[in-house]
């Protein structure tokens, strides 16, 4: 418990937009295998979270959405697409925008790609101690697993 209320927090996106930077990890294209993106998406949400950064993806044109909908979170009603958002943003700090305008609004905006990632977020290391990163990453584990697909809802390729 005391992990998830640690890591549930999202101080990043409690502040205003003009206020805060933003890593929008963009493009719809995986590169690499599924495993090697969990890894770039771990290590996005951590280096966010070391550098009071929000992490952020376009539903419709990211590899995260596809990665994280075809096995965990999927959405349940497209018509109430607001309540999917909400989970995410409260479960994974991953604020999840509809259009490049409502991210052009922060402060400071990093885009990268799956394969940007490869040579950016992949290789990333969290600079504290291991403990850290091991108790962040399990954190994340379990809460994807807490959501997995059970044939009910449909990932964001649908």
């Amino acid at each position: 418990m005391n992990t998830m209320q640690q890591y549930g927090r999202c101080p990043a996106l409690n502040n205003p937009p003009e206020e805060t930077a933003i890593l929008v990890l963009n493009g719809f294209q995986k590169y690499g295998r599924t495993a090697n993106n969990l890894i770039e998406l771990f290590h996005a949400l951590h280096y966010g979270r070391d550098n009071n950064m929000v992490v952020g993806i376009i539903e419709d044109t990211s590899w995260a959405t596809r990665l994280i909908t075809s096995m965990w979170m999927a959405i349940q009603d497209v018509e109430n697409m607001s309540e999917w958002e909400q989970m995410m943003e409260q479960q994974l700090c991953l604020k999840m925008f509809t259009s490049v305008d409502q991210v052009n609004q922060y402060k400071e905006v990093q885009w990268i790609t799956t394969k940007d990632d490869t040579e950016r977020m992949f290789v990333w290391m969290h600079e504290g101690p291991s403990v850290d990163t091991i108790e962040y990453q399990s954190h994340l584990l379990r809460t994807l697993w807490r959501s997995y697909n059970n044939g009910i809802g449909f990932d964001i390729g649908r």
